[in-house]
């Protein structure tokens, strides 16, 4: 292997840098991008709490990292986390007078997937009916939430608004720039995730501390 002296690799290192910075991808623009996204992150969740929905909004991805430019043309991503559903890993989670679903482990799942069971919120049972338009039933009588609850509301808003809709992968918008991800809130980690803190790693990385700040 041929030798490679030190100084090539600063002297690559620096020209890196000014390339970067000759995009805009400085400390202090990738600061203010992070600000700016946080001060989003909080109006938007105001916006829908007022408006008397129980969300919180996350944006996420290369746009609040400040990891893009503008000739990208990078698209702005945002989960939408719903907290009045009571998403319940066992029947002891189960909530008097909440929309109660469980999440159910079947064996035509992908792994880390669950369908999500529909209870009662009077007793901690399941329904044996459709409870509503996106409710469906399998071959063995349970009634489960559909998984096009998203974009069945989002092509509706569009259709309301006389807007194009988008949709890619799990995100549906009404705007070609904005995607938009709808979530449940879990009030505890599937067994997959948990795996992932507790399985065997070599040269003890990532750190403990990392592995806490991540849970």
């Amino acid at each position: 292997m041929a030798y490679v002296p030190g100084w090539f690799y600063s002297v690559m290192s620096f020209r890196l840098i000014a390339a970067l910075e000759d995009l805009g991808v400085t400390e202090l623009i990738i600061g203010r991008r992070r600000h700016m996204f946080l001060q989003d992150e909080s109006a938007m969740t105001l916006n829908d709490q007022i408006r008397g929905e129980n969300l919180v909004c996350y944006p996420f991805g290369s746009m609040t990292e400040g990891t893009t430019t503008p000739a990208m043309g990078s698209d702005i991503d945002t989960l939408r986390c719903n907290f009045s559903v009571n998403i319940m890993s066992g029947r002891p989670s189960w909530k008097r007078g909440k929309v109660n679903m469980l999440m159910v482990k079947h064996a035509t799942c992908s792994p880390q997937h669950y369908r999500l069971q529909e209870i009662r919120p009077d007793l901690p049972l399941p329904f044996t009916f459709p409870y509503g338009v996106l409710s469906v039933m399998d071959a063995d009588g349970k009634v489960y939430s559909s998984n096009r609850e998203a974009e069945t509301i989002m092509r509706q808003i569009a259709d309301d608004l006389n807007m194009p809709y988008f949709n890619a992968g799990p995100s549906h918008s009404v705007f070609e720039m904005y995607d938009y991800v709808h979530a449940y809130m879990c009030e505890t980690l599937p067994v997959e995730c948990e795996s992932w803190f507790t399985r065997p790693r070599h040269g003890n990385w990532p750190t403990q501390g990392m592995l806490q700040t991540a849970r």
